[in-house]
């Protein structure tokens, strides 16, 4: 079997019963032999992918997290929505699967494990966003556009390359092709957000403030440090309302109508 698009995937791992649990289980990695490379233990994702992208020859790269499991059928869902992106705007550089638009709506379908839920719904045409969910980013090579190699941690890259890709005069949007996102909850925002925080707010802050799915960046410090705080409180008050990771990602896929069924 083939695809008419040809496409690479990279991801940076620290957990591998995760990788193989979720992303490595997809099943059309394997159908359609499309070429995964996984970076172990790196210091940043955004210099990881920097790195990578010197030698990407693929149309289309994809890059994604370790926990998400993309269903049977994606690869298909994904080529028509790429062919009516492409056909809606040429200049498109950076796709992704959920994000925030500028006016600060959020848009997806994405199924979210820590969440216990579907985030966002079915939407038809692509979106345009001013920020993107890391969880899964899909890059067109052919616009030139890459990550900072400066920009630490695992944090706000998908931001950084929608903010570079509209420096350059092109654009970015989310794409309706529902995914499994089998995360664990998240509790609060750490020293690491913030590290790319406010690396982020030194480099656009001729962009401020700007949407981003967590929060938007701004100028003023404390209105993140009351944002942290807020995540710390509901995760201690509401932690029997948080969900985890399912142990069987395809079937929750199924059970969502995500997944397109296997030929008998």
């Amino acid at each position: 079997m083939k695809l008419h698009h040809t496409f690479q995937i990279y991801s940076v791992v620290n957990d591998a019963a995760t990788h193989a649990r979720n992303l490595r289980s997809s099943p059309d990695i394997g159908t359609y032999d499309i070429p995964l490379s996984v970076f172990y233990n790196r210091a940043s994702a955004s210099a990881a992918y920097a790195m990578v992208m010197r030698d990407a020859y693929a149309e289309f790269l994809i890059f994604v997290h370790q926990d998400v499991y993309l269903p049977r059928g994606w690869f298909d869902k994904l080529e028509k929505e790429i062919d009516r992106l492409s056909e809606t705007d040429p200049r498109w550089a950076v796709a992704g699967l959920y994000g925030v638009r500028a006016d600060g709506r959020r848009c997806g379908h994405v199924w979210d494990s820590g969440l216990g839920c579907i985030c966002g719904g079915p939407f038809g045409n692509p979106v345009a966003v001013a920020s993107l969910d890391e969880l899964l980013l899909i890059i067109r090579r052919g616009a030139m556009v890459s990550f900072d190699p400066e920009l630490p941690r695992f944090h706000l890259y998908g931001t950084d390359i929608v903010l570079t890709a509209y420096s350059q005069g092109k654009s970015a949007y989310v794409v309706d092709v529902p995914a499994v996102h089998n995360s664990e909850p998240g509790r609060r925002l750490g020293p690491d957000y913030m590290e790319a925080y406010e690396f982020m707010v030194n480099k656009w802050r001729g962009q401020l403030p700007w949407p981003t799915v967590i929060h938007p960046l701004v100028n003023n410090r404390l209105r993140l440090t009351f944002r942290r705080l807020r995540i710390r409180y509901k995760a201690i008050f509401r932690a029997s309302t948080m969900s985890g990771p399912v142990p069987d990602p395809a079937a929750k896929a199924r059970e969502l109508g995500f997944e397109t069924p296997q030929p008998p």
